[in-house]
């Protein structure tokens, strides 16, 4: 091996060291797979749950620094486990993206006073998609993006909405 290829090696390793990691709870295996090629390709650590339940299991052990949230789960939406997250002060302080299929007047308001931070509404557009992702991924808060507007027109087990 040559030391460049070799440099090459530890700086692609490297970047999966530092790379912010991002929960997505998505029952759907289309809609999942979906936003899992788009946040990897954004270089991007995924971890995937198919349900709420799920979801709080992984962060028994786990500290995303983003969870993108399905609002239509089985068993617990996801409104309820967001609620359910911002009561838990370990959680309370990580970011929530709601990714949601429901695009009728007050659904962003409902969404946003159950503590998410932002709102993306499906079929996803991807450059939208990825916006709202970058804008809060760093951020340990729970204020609306700008980003977060009205709707717009438009690998694990699982099925779903």
């Amino acid at each position: 091996m040559t030391i460049a290829f070799l440099a090459y090696l530890a700086a692609w390793r490297e970047s999966f060291v530092d790379a912010k990691k991002i929960l997505l709870v998505e029952d759907n295996p289309v809609n999942r797979r979906l936003a899992v090629f788009l946040l990897r390709s954004q270089g991007y650590q995924v971890r995937e749950a198919t349900t709420a339940s799920e979801a709080f299991e992984i962060l028994q052990t786990d500290h995303p620094d983003l969870i993108v949230m399905d609002i239509q789960l089985p068993g617990m939406d996801g409104l309820e486990a967001t609620k359910k997250l911002k009561e838990q002060p370990a959680m309370a302080d990580i970011p929530v993206v709601a990714v949601t299929s429901y695009a009728m007047k007050g659904d962003r308001e409902k969404a946003l006073a159950a503590g998410c931070a932002g709102y993306v509404t499906k079929p996803i557009n991807k450059n939208i998609f990825l916006q709202e992702i970058a804008v809060h991924v760093g951020a340990r808060a729970t204020a609306p993006s700008p980003l977060s507007s009205p709707p717009f027109s438009g690998e694990r087990k699982g099925e779903g909405e």
